[in-house]
Formats: structure tokens, C-alpha cells, sequence
């Protein structure tokens, strides 16, 4: 990823494919992290849990959903159809 803005849009259309696929607290927390904008410290004093447990479990599910790509490729076939 070039810069922050293509990482962010990356995320949020594999996101958009492939959320059903993920664990609803990890799916919550990425949702309100990318979608609603809220900080990882917003997200951990809402949910009453370390920052640090917010972030593991934001890049965990980044890391799901690159695996998800990586195997079913609807993010690569749906960049070619346009």
C-alpha cells in the first residue's frame, strides 16, 4: 500500500466482501475502527479493555481478511470487471 488512504479503502472493500467470515468481536471492532473512525482508545474504554487488545485484535482481523482474498480472489475479480 502507497499511503494510508489506499491502505483504508483496501480494507474496508475486502471488509465489504468478507466480514461474515470473521468473529463478531473482531468484525465490531474493525467495523468501529474503519467505518466509524473511532480510535483504538475509544474502541478499548467502550468495550473496557486494553488499547493494545483492540489493535491485536484489528490486525488480526486485517490478516483474515488478506488470507480470505488471498485464497478467493472476489476483490481482484471484481477490480478487473470494472
Amino acid at each position: 500500500m502507497n499511503n494510508l488512504v489506499e491502505k483504508r479503502i483496501y480494507y474496508c472493500e475486502l471488509f465489504n466482501l468478507y466480514s461474515e467470515l470473521l468473529n463478531e468481536v473482531t468484525k465490531e471492532r474493525f467495523h468501529q475502527f474503519y467505518f466509524e473512525d473511532l480510535s483504538l482508545s475509544e474502541i478499548a474504554e467502550k468495550e473496557n479493555v486494553s488499547r493494545n487488545a483492540i489493535h491485536l485484535s484489528i490486525k488480526k482481523g486485517e490478516k483474515e481478511l488478506i488470507s480470505y482474498e488471498n485464497k478467493l480472489k472476489l476483490f481482484m475479480k471484481q477490480k478487473k470487471g470494472k
